[in-house]
């Protein structure tokens, strides 16, 4: 009788016959599964957890694909770009809101688009025009609750009102928040 094997998250590995395929890092669960026949009972099913994580082959807190990216040497601790090391997240918009670490923290665009940013070398950015009901949501993840941290972007505000507050992104019970104000008061 044949076994067939799933995954609980595809967005970290897909299951194809016996063949598990990595897409990025999180934690999915593997199941096999027997189905019975008219002479056989089915098969308890078998889960095993598998939790994929961001390479880093010389131990220098830069993921491979970051330290190629950069165009450094993944095999070197001493070769990489300062500005990477505990990267937690990158996200350059190029037309999605993938994550570009190897971290594997891609986002999801919730009434937002990813467009040219109109500034001269700086690609594209993360258009939000539907105001409170756009955003870009990242699903949970340990890398994301670390005891301190830096966050760089850049933020073009158009509104002249006075209306108050912006969320850009943020943190609170259950969510991350930063947000600016075009409060004057």
């Amino acid at each position: 009788m044949a076994v067939s094997y799933t995954s609980s998250n595809t967005n970290v590995a897909t299951v194809s016959g016996n063949t598990v395929t990595l897409k990025s890092s999180g934690t999915t669960t593997i199941t096999a599964s027997q189905a019975g026949d008219s002479n056989r009972n089915a098969a308890t099913d078998v889960t095993q957890t598998l939790t994929v994580q961001a390479r880093d082959t010389d131990g220098d807190g830069v993921t491979d694909v970051m330290e190629l990216t950069d165009g450094t040497n993944p095999n070197d601790a001493n070769s990489y770009n300062n500005l990477n090391q505990g990267l937690v997240a990158y996200y350059p918009f190029n037309g999605n809101a993938n994550d570009a670490s190897g971290n594997g923290l891609g986002g999801t665009l919730v009434n937002s688009t990813v467009a040219e940013s109109g500034v001269v070398g700086a690609g594209n950015s993360l258009r939000i025009s539907g105001g409170m009901d756009s955003w870009m949501e990242v699903a949970d993840s340990s890398l994301l609750r670390p005891s301190g941290f830096t966050l760089s972007m850049w933020i073009y505000n158009n509104l002249s009102d006075n209306s108050g507050v912006r969320y850009v992104c943020g943190k609170n019970y259950e969510q991350m928040e930063i947000h600016l104000s075009n409060d004057v008061n």
